[in-house]
């Protein structure tokens, strides 16, 4: 799946196709660095920031390094915020990245 994934992206500009084949590769390997990778590039450029969402909430539950977990969370707050108009999952999301980096006050 996933050499079809970079098929689709790099030789056939299928995005929607290459989006389709991460998502499978996550739906059985959620922890698969290079789809998680890839989906967020790609999901971002599209601008289908319901799933980029889903993405940066997965990619922040999935990392072992605090302070990235926390910026996984601060941009899904700003992407819901922003986008999605969806300010109390935006503050629920700050308190996440907050409990990932406590003693980081950028977040606030």
């Amino acid at each position: 799946l996933l050499a079809s994934a970079q098929l689709a992206e790099d030789r056939l500009g299928d995005l929607t196709r290459a989006i389709a084949r991460y998502q499978e590769i996550l739906a059985s390997d959620s922890k698969n660095l290079m789809a998680l990778d890839a989906l967020r590039r790609l999901l971002h450029q599209q601008e289908r920031w319901a799933e980029y969402v889903e993405v940066l909430i997965l990619s922040a539950s999935n990392s072992d390094v605090p302070l990235e977990s926390a910026g996984y969370l601060l941009t899904t707050a700003r992407i819901q915020s922003e986008k999605l108009n969806q300010v109390d999952r935006a503050l629920l999301s700050l308190l996440q990245a907050l409990e990932h980096a406590p003693e980081d006050l950028s977040i606030l």
